[in-house]
């Protein structure tokens, strides 16, 4: 799969050949700076919250290593998903993720256009 960033602030958002706009899973982990290990912490998360594979998240699997031997999960989060994990993780960080979701998910709104990307200009 390919994903190209669309957003670069506080966090990277990506958006996939259906024009879907994902968050890695990991990138989010990191900015929220979560203190348990991301594996755990990303498949409690999926667990607890009820979220569906290819509907709130996409999994993809990479080989990576000298002799491509190790595979490493990545996780590509929806917006909804990304705001609602940013929001109960429920720390400074996690809550400035989630204004800025939802700064990104208005101001791409063509009926709300620029006037709302202003109003979060200085965010």
């Amino acid at each position: 799969m390919d994903y190209k960033m669309i957003e670069n602030e506080i966090i990277a958002i990506y958006e996939n050949e259906n024009k879907e706009k994902l968050v890695n899973a990991r990138e989010l982990h990191s900015v929220m700076k979560v203190g348990r290990d991301f594996t755990n912490w990303v498949k409690d998360r999926i667990k607890k919250y009820d979220f569906i594979e290819n509907e709130d998240y996409i999994l993809t699997l990479a080989k990576i290593g000298e002799r491509q031997n190790v595979i490493k999960h990545e996780y590509y989060l929806t917006i909804n998903m990304a705001k609602e994990i940013a929001m109960v993780e429920n720390n400074e960080m996690g809550r400035k993720i989630r204004r800025y979701f939802i700064e990104v998910g208005l101001y791409k709104n063509p009926i709300f256009g620029n006037a709302i990307k202003n109003e979060f200009k200085n965010f």
